[in-house]
């Protein structure tokens, strides 16, 4: 009895799907659903999205989490390659090998199509599981790249508003 409990309690939380804020609209040409209680940090080319409690430091390398959104300068057909290989380059340099080394998964909805390429490695000062996970998504003919980073355990928490998120991105 307990176990078919738990089964309807799982499946109430996963089909409630993510609490919709607002249309957000950045200059660069893209919108998104910002979700309920989320805050927007705009820049040039995209910006941070910051979940309730969630402070993002830029003086520090190793903030628990940051989830933020980028328009590569390049739009062209091989950006997106040259941006991932520029994570693992980085990576490298930095005497990281990641346990899972840029994991592809597909993603793609109506209009909008890409992957998500996912980096789980043990933090080098930090010493935790730690975890990037950029969804790289085209539409209209432009790239657009959603990063999760941080702490592996905070990233995956978040990993179903994130795919929300991702999905609801379009292009004036």
């Amino acid at each position: 009895m307990l176990l078919n409990r738990r089964r309807v309690l799982t499946l109430l939380v996963c089909a409630r799907g993510f609490a919709k804020g607002k249309k957000t609209a950045h200059p660069a040409g893209f919108i998104f659903e910002l979700p309920e209680k989320w805050k927007w940090e705009a820049a040039e080319q995209g910006g941070v999205l910051l979940p309730p409690g969630v402070v993002v430091d830029p003086e520090k390398e190793d903030n628990p989490e940051i989830y933020s959104i980028r328009v590569p300068r390049s739009q062209g057909s091989a950006a997106e390659r040259d941006f991932i290989e520029d994570l693992k380059a980085e990576l490298k340099g930095s005497n990281i090998v990641p346990d899972r080394g840029g994991g592809i998964e597909n993603f793609s909805e109506p209009g909008l199509g890409g992957a998500i390429y996912t980096f789980d490695f043990a933090h080098p000062r930090q010493k935790v599981p730690y975890r990037i996970r950029v969804f790289a998504m085209s539409a209209k003919g432009k790239l657009l790249f959603l990063i999760a980073n941080g702490h592996r355990a905070k990233v995956e928490a978040r990993d179903r508003v994130l795919r929300e998120v991702a999905r609801s991105f379009h292009w004036k």
